[in-house]
């Protein structure tokens, strides 16, 4: 059987964003992802927030990307990061 499963590549001004699964403190992101914005990969932080009036909302970063291609799945970056115990802002 052949396998015609294309891998997935990144396109220039979106972004994919994951739900963090290894949060062990609130410094660390609640949502984790990739961007590219105008050929250049970044790295995305998100917490999840809750205003005065009660209102819940995305607070975060964007910072250049420290990997090292832009097809970098899910799990890749996550292994990139499993040993950091805070995100360092």
């Amino acid at each position: 059987m052949e396998n015609n499963s294309k891998k997935y590549e990144m396109q220039d001004n979106r972004l994919n964003v994951f739900k963090s699964t290894k949060k062990t403190n609130d410094a660390q992101p609640d949502f984790w992802g990739k961007a590219i914005v105008d050929g250049v990969e970044k790295t995305i932080s998100l917490w999840s927030k809750k205003s005065e009036k009660g209102s819940v909302y995305l607070s975060g970063t964007i910072e250049d990307w420290k990997g090292s291609k832009s097809e970098a799945s899910a799990d890749e970056f996550l292994e990139g990061d499993k040993d950091k115990e805070d995100v360092p802002f």
